[in-house]
């Protein structure tokens, strides 16, 4: 169960967040309530939260000033920032922190739930993504056999092919029946073959526009040229951004 942490100086808001939604039903954790910025780092070094949902202004620290402090490398922990100033400075320094769940006061339950929800699967798919990622020298890959080394190996080669899947892939290729090697993938990997290839699009996504591909080329590249903004709206469901909004992000100077 992934936790919460929330943060804001309005007692009465603080409060209807914490107590008014039943954040269990939805799989979350209440780690913390903080009426300030500076109670609020403190709880966030001692309870770990994976999603922190903080007001901007708030004595002692304010909610970009906690973006600063606790944002790290390789931590994956997604903040939600909760104001009542539409004010594009806060947007544009949130979005060089790659913060991107920003919420203006007033907003309904339904709103602040949805924005959690959407944190907590970027979450997911960053740790995915990072269990995917190439191991470091010295970090042994995962011992797969051979036959599921095969896919692993041929996903890599080939994710930008548009008429990629694992039947396919089974008949073609490796010549075993799609049913054997689907489990055999899932057991040994933990994911679902489909799963994977899509983390790994969104992953090779990443990369493209890191190294400045424009954004309305990635779709094609990673294969989904016959239906690109599908692969818009999965890339949005991943990261909480839009490939454009992603590219623009990496624009800003931190």
């Amino acid at each position: 169960m992934l936790k919460l942490l929330v943060a804001d100086d309005e007692r009465i808001l603080r409060e209807a967040v914490c107590y008014l939604i039943d954040w269990k039903s939805i799989g979350i954790e209440l780690a913390a309530s903080c009426k300030n910025g500076r109670e609020a780092y403190e709880e966030a070094c001692r309870t770990k939260p994976d999603i922190i949902l903080t007001d901007i202004k708030m004595p002692g620290l304010s909610g970009l000033d906690l973006v600063e402090k606790l944002s790290e490398p390789g931590r994956v922990l997604e903040f939600i920032l909760l104001t009542g100033y539409a004010d594009f400075e806060y947007a544009h320094r949130a979005l060089s922190h790659r913060v991107h769940h920003y919420l203006l006061k007033p907003c309904n339950e339904q709103q602040i739930i949805e924005a959690v929800q959407q944190a907590a699967q970027s979450i997911y798919t960053r740790r995915q993504l990072q269990q995917m990622e190439p191991t470091c020298a010295g970090v042994a890959r995962p011992e797969y056999s051979e036959t599921v080394q095969k896919v692993v190996d041929y996903l890599e080669r080939h994710y930008s092919d548009a008429a990629l899947s694992l039947k396919g892939l089974a008949a073609n290729y490796l010549f075993m029946n799609p049913d054997y090697v689907s489990r055999q993938f899932l057991q040994q990997t933990g994911y679902r073959f489909v799963d994977y290839l899509l983390a790994l699009r969104i992953r090779k996504a990443q990369w493209l526009l890191v190294n400045g591909v424009p954004p309305q080329q990635v779709p094609e590249r990673v294969g989904y040229s016959a239906n690109p903004q599908y692969f818009v709206h999965l890339f949005s469901k991943a990261t909480g951004m839009t490939p454009r909004e992603y590219a623009q992000a990496l624009r800003i100077e931190p």
